[in-house]
């Protein structure tokens, strides 16, 4: 009987950590894993970026003392040598980057999106750019598979709406597929397989959306991760004791 006893118990505590495990998603950025490397330029720091190329954020800031957000036009620039989208194209990608983000942010625990900037608004200005689209031209009903469909950065800045004030940057650059294709060759989720998928307008607008969407709901939950968190100390200088 002691064995069973001993048994249930650990049944219960490998539960109760399981259930912590999911309350606790992953982070797509670490604010509080500061770099000691020195600033940029215009003050910020480096901080973990775990699904994003590069973040960072300005130290000993009170995220706290905003609750709204203002959002500038995309602004977006093609890589050099490539094919550039047209106006209907550009103006599609647009709406589904103002759209997603809308949706994104309105969800926000913290935030709410307004139309003036004010004393406690933050400003969200966002560029996408090497844009490169590529989509297949069929001939005679073929069908062309493909690993990617091209790729674009992002980079997104969020300041003091009314001092201008670099407070966090997200810079991330993504290759133009389908969720599950990995470029690698291996493994296939949600359809596509690892031979690739079919270069079709509905495939790529598709992948353009999944990443804008990804982006979205990465600032949404940095935002309110920022805005709930004790400002974080500056770092350190490398050497420095």
């Amino acid at each position: 009987m002691a064995g069973i006893a001993i048994f249930r118990v650990f049944a219960v505590l490998a539960a109760f950590v399981w259930a912590l495990g999911c309350a606790a998603p992953r982070r797509s950025i670490d604010f509080q894993a500061v770099s000691s490397a020195p600033a940029t330029a215009d003050g910020l720091r480096q901080v973990e970026g775990r699904d994003v190329s590069a973040a960072y954020m300005r130290p000993e800031v009170v995220f706290g003392a905003y609750d709204e957000v203002f959002i500038d036009p995309l602004r977006v620039s093609h890589k050099d040598g490539t094919r550039p989208l047209n106006q209907a194209s550009m103006d599609r990608l647009v709406g589904i980057f103002e759209e997603s983000f809308a949706a994104q942010l309105g969800r926000s625990e913290a935030f709410t999106v307004v139309s003036e900037r004010g004393p406690r608004t933050l400003r969200i200005t966002s560029r996408i750019v090497n844009l490169d689209v590529q989509m297949a031209t069929y001939r005679g009903g073929e069908t062309k598979m493909v690993m990617d469909s091209g790729e674009m950065t992002l980079i997104l800045d969020v300041r003091d709406s009314q001092t201008g004030e670099s407070l966090a940057r997200i810079a991330d650059r993504r290759r133009i597929r389908p969720q599950g294709v990995t470029g690698k060759g291996t493994g296939h989720r949600g359809g596509f397989a690892s031979a690739g998928y079919e270069s079709s307008p509905v495939n790529v607008w598709g992948a353009l959306r999944e990443i804008v969407n990804e982006w979205a709901r990465i600032l949404r939950q940095g935002l309110d991760d920022l805005h709930a968190q004790a400002p974080v100390p500056i770092p350190d200088d490398p050497g420095g004791g």
